[in-house]
Protein backbone atom coordinates (compact mmCIF):
# COMPACT_ATOMS: atom_id res chain seq x y z
CA UNK A 1 0.00 0.00 0.00
CA UNK A 2 1.50 3.35 -1.21
CA UNK A 3 1.46 6.13 1.64
CA UNK A 4 0.74 10.02 1.01
CA UNK A 5 0.25 12.98 2.95
CA UNK A 6 -2.65 15.15 2.29
CA UNK A 7 -1.47 18.47 3.30
CA UNK A 8 -4.08 20.30 4.64
CA UNK A 9 -5.34 24.14 3.44
CA UNK A 10 -4.49 25.55 6.44
CA UNK A 11 -0.97 23.85 6.43
CA UNK A 12 -0.50 25.01 2.64
CA UNK A 13 -1.13 28.94 3.85
CA UNK A 14 1.33 28.19 6.63
CA UNK A 15 4.06 26.90 4.44
CA UNK A 16 3.64 29.68 1.64
CA UNK A 17 3.43 32.44 4.17
CA UNK A 18 6.78 31.29 5.96
CA UNK A 19 8.58 30.49 2.71
CA UNK A 20 7.65 34.13 1.74
CA UNK A 21 8.31 35.73 4.88
CA UNK A 22 11.94 33.95 5.29
CA UNK A 23 12.49 34.96 1.49
CA UNK A 24 12.04 38.60 2.64
CA UNK A 25 14.44 38.43 5.25
CA UNK A 26 17.67 36.90 3.42
CA UNK A 27 17.83 35.82 -0.33
CA UNK A 28 17.54 32.09 -0.73
CA UNK A 29 16.68 31.48 2.85
CA UNK A 30 13.13 31.00 2.33
CA UNK A 31 13.99 27.88 -0.31
CA UNK A 32 15.93 26.47 2.68
CA UNK A 33 13.33 26.50 5.29
CA UNK A 34 11.28 24.60 2.04
CA UNK A 35 14.09 22.21 1.93
CA UNK A 36 14.06 21.26 5.59
CA UNK A 37 10.29 21.23 5.40
CA UNK A 38 10.45 18.60 2.82
CA UNK A 39 12.59 16.39 4.72
CA UNK A 40 10.50 16.68 7.36
CA UNK A 41 7.85 15.25 5.20
CA UNK A 42 9.73 12.88 3.15
CA UNK A 43 10.70 11.28 6.70
CA UNK A 44 7.37 10.80 7.92
CA UNK A 45 6.12 8.65 4.37
CA UNK A 46 9.41 6.64 4.70
CA UNK A 47 8.53 6.15 8.92
CA UNK A 48 5.02 7.61 10.06
CA UNK A 49 6.52 6.00 13.07
CA UNK A 50 8.80 8.99 13.20
CA UNK A 51 8.68 11.90 15.84
CA UNK A 52 7.30 11.57 19.43
CA UNK A 53 2.94 11.32 19.68
CA UNK A 54 1.96 14.13 21.24
CA UNK A 55 -1.62 12.76 21.83
CA UNK A 56 -3.73 9.89 20.12
CA UNK A 57 -2.45 9.13 17.23
CA UNK A 58 -1.04 12.55 16.42
CA UNK A 59 2.87 12.57 16.12
CA UNK A 60 4.91 15.81 15.91
CA UNK A 61 8.74 15.66 13.48
CA UNK A 62 10.52 19.00 14.32
CA UNK A 63 11.93 21.21 10.76
CA UNK A 64 15.81 21.53 11.62
CA UNK A 65 16.73 24.61 12.01
CA UNK A 66 13.82 26.52 11.95
CA UNK A 67 10.25 26.85 14.25
CA UNK A 68 7.84 24.92 12.40
CA UNK A 69 6.90 21.33 13.40
CA UNK A 70 4.75 18.89 11.34
CA UNK A 71 1.98 17.59 12.30
CA UNK A 72 0.60 13.87 11.36
CA UNK A 73 -2.20 12.47 12.16
CA UNK A 74 -2.52 8.81 11.70
CA UNK A 75 -5.78 6.79 11.98
CA UNK A 76 -4.34 3.45 12.48
CA UNK A 77 -2.79 4.92 15.89
CA UNK A 78 -5.75 6.78 16.73
CA UNK A 79 -7.58 3.56 15.81
CA UNK A 80 -5.81 1.77 17.93
CA UNK A 81 -6.41 4.12 21.26
CA UNK A 82 -9.73 4.57 20.41
CA UNK A 83 -11.27 1.35 19.02
CA UNK A 84 -13.01 3.47 16.15
CA UNK A 85 -12.46 2.57 12.44
CA UNK A 86 -8.84 3.45 10.52
CA UNK A 87 -8.84 5.35 7.63
CA UNK A 88 -6.67 5.38 4.40
CA UNK A 89 -5.59 9.02 4.29
CA UNK A 90 -2.66 10.47 6.40
CA UNK A 91 -3.43 14.43 6.35
CA UNK A 92 -0.96 16.50 8.01
CA UNK A 93 -0.28 20.59 8.83
CA UNK A 94 2.65 22.43 9.63
CA UNK A 95 2.41 25.35 12.83
CA UNK A 96 5.47 27.63 13.78
CA UNK A 97 6.40 26.29 17.10
CA UNK A 98 5.82 29.39 18.94
CA UNK A 99 2.34 29.82 18.07
CA UNK A 100 1.39 25.97 17.78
Amino acid sequence: MKRGLEIRAEASRHIAEALSWYEAQRQGLGWTFRDKLDNALKLLLEHPEAGPEVYRGLRRVLVDHFPYAVYLFSPQESHRHSGGPAHATTPSTVEHTRRA
